[in-house]
């Protein structure tokens, strides 16, 4: 769909996903809403699954304009319109906006598939793959399969509260179809979030899933009080084994400057430093607290995308006999589920082959 289609239909835009940063990303949509009223509804829908500990959290952020519970002391403006009632937010959508855990998408599928507008568009910020017989696959690919409609995606170097807080943020944009990228841009660029585009939407969702991975690593070196030295050589080597691993799993059409975008650099660098995958990863080694007694304390109980992304990698790789090609994501699975110990993570690096890097001169004979 075209910029000029969308602004002839008034697109009604749902945002499926009320943690962090679905949140946020609505807050910004609903601003969006607001200043191109010719181009988009002004009502932006936010669906909240109900939990048991707060079966009312729709009602409290419509009453607060607040979601006090994942985005606490963050006003939202009065365009944003939270839901329980899944298929009636889903049915009258143009655009969906993909924002719940990885692990949750293919149920959230399987419930909306039938409820869905044949003309609608979707757009995926979920940072994860789907592992399936040796394979794995993109979240926009399974939302492209399951709804039959187009799916592109956003990814960044983007801490949900930063960006809700207006301090200034990048972010990429994959789209198959490049003229989606224009309505996409309108809906989520803002002065303070700025969006590129690219075609290499497969490069873009395999750095967003494994980056996770990384700072998982990353975190157990701050856990040991190794030194950023330390850290920058598992963050290097983290980036040189997520292009890797890009193009064994999507093929050679990856392309390298997909890494010099926010999707791939910015979030490495981000996520690697301040995430919360850092932050548990560090407290699993100071504490011995298993990661899921630490995503209860830390996370209010939600899920860390690193651990299931490192489960879902090493299930792929060994079965593709391609351990040792990646020997920072496969010691980083054996630290977090086969109690190999955290210190060990150094010997990834210490191990890394000698090479001379030797550049192509033009006036070379």
């Amino acid at each position: 769909m075209t910029a000029a289609a969308a602004a002839a239909t008034g697109m009604r835009i749902a945002v499926l996903g009320a943690g962090a940063w679905g949140t946020t990303i609505a807050r910004v949509l609903a601003q969006n809403a607001a200043s191109h009223d010719d181009m988009f509804y002004g009502t932006v829908d936010l669906y909240v699954e109900p939990i048991a500990s707060d079966v009312n959290l729709a009602k409290t952020i419509n009453s607060a304009h607040e979601n006090p519970r994942y985005l606490p002391g963050i006003p939202l403006p009065d365009n944003v319109h939270a839901s329980s009632d899944l298929l009636s937010v889903v049915s009258r959508a143009a655009i969906l906006v993909f924002v719940c855990p990885h692990q949750f998408l293919g149920t959230l599928l399987d419930r909306i598939a039938a409820h869905v507008r044949r003309d609608a568009i979707a757009i995926s910020l979920i940072k994860g793959l789907h592992a399936h017989d040796a394979r794995m696959r993109t979240m926009s690919g399974m939302i492209r399969d399951a709804l039959r409609i187009d799916c592109s995606a956003l990814s960044g170097a983007n801490v949900a509260d930063q960006v809700a807080r207006e301090q200034f943020s990048e972010a990429t944009i994959g789209c198959r179809n490049v003229a989606h990228a224009a309505v996409f841009q309108a809906m989520f660029q803002r002065p303070y979030f700025r969006v590129q585009a690219t075609t290499d939407i497969d490069g873009l969702e395999a750095c967003g899933a494994l980056k996770n991975i990384v700072a998982l690593a990353a975190g157990f070196v701050d856990g040991l009080d190794l030194g950023t030295n330390t850290k920058a050589a598992v963050v290097r080597i983290g980036m040189e084994e997520t292009m890797r691993l890009a193009r064994v799993l999507f093929g050679d059409h990856v392309c390298d400057r997909t890494m010099l975008l926010s999707c791939g650099v910015a979030d490495m660098i981000t996520t690697c430093f301040s995430g919360r995958n850092r932050r548990v990863a560090e407290q699993f080694v100071r504490t011995g607290t298993p990661f899921d007694r630490l995503e209860a304390e830390m996370l209010h109980g939600q899920k860390l995308q690193g651990t299931l992304s490192a489960a879902e990698v090493h299930d792929v790789i060994v079965a593709r006999g391609l351990t040792a090609r990646f020997p920072l994501f496969a010691q980083t699975y054996r630290i977090c589920f086969q109690g190999a110990p955290p210190r060990s993570i150094v010997d990834v690096l210490v191990q890394q082959p000698h090479e001379v890097v030797v550049a192509h001169h033009p006036d070379a004979a």
